[in-house]
């Protein structure tokens, strides 16, 4: 997964970021695309804008049937209790593939470079086209209003503090 989230989504932002800012260094380009330090102000608000991910992720889910308790499929909790049976997955090595790497290299592409790369004359319309374009990513219709959502939530986020470390 973590080769596959590096070669498919921040390979191809980093070449589009690069491309887009020849005349300006790494920094220069990480901080136009909104990589910078995340100011105290914004604390209270990311926690309530992750509550309310949260909230309505799940609610979402319930709704449209993205949640399925009594499927035997992977899950992360059955992940992290597998060694309890005759293999183990190492928990820092879960935590990288499926939290920590997908956090910074998904929103680098979907809101680091695709809504910023949009939001130029209509954000609102940049809003929406990288909210439905992360949604299509998961290829899941059941994920689909969810991740539409949370994308919402997350360009609100960035557009309010100015930095990308919000969303990740």
């Amino acid at each position: 997964p973590i080769i596959a989230q590096i070669l498919i989504l921040l390979l191809p932002a980093y070449v589009f970021t690069v491309l887009s800012f020849p005349q300006a260094s790494t920094a220069e380009q990480m901080r136009e695309i909104g990589i910078r330090r995340l100011r105290a102000e914004y604390l209270f608000f990311l926690i309530f804008t992750a509550f309310f991910a949260i909230s309505t992720s799940f609610a979402l889910n319930m709704i449209f049937g993205g949640v399925n308790t009594a499927a035997k499929g992977f899950t992360i909790l059955g992940a992290f209790r597998a060694g309890e049976q005759e293999f183990s997955i190492s928990s820092p090595y879960l935590i990288a593939t499926y939290a920590l790497i997908p956090a910074f290299v998904e929103e680098f592409a979907f809101r680091g470079v695709i809504y910023r790369s949009l939001s130029g004359a209509r954000s609102h319309s940049a809003l929406i086209i990288s909210s439905v374009i992360y949604a299509l990513f998961f290829f899941s219709p059941a994920q689909i209003p969810e991740a539409i959502a949370v994308g919402v939530l997350l360009c609100f986020a960035l557009r309010t503090t100015g930095s990308l470390v919000s969303c990740m």
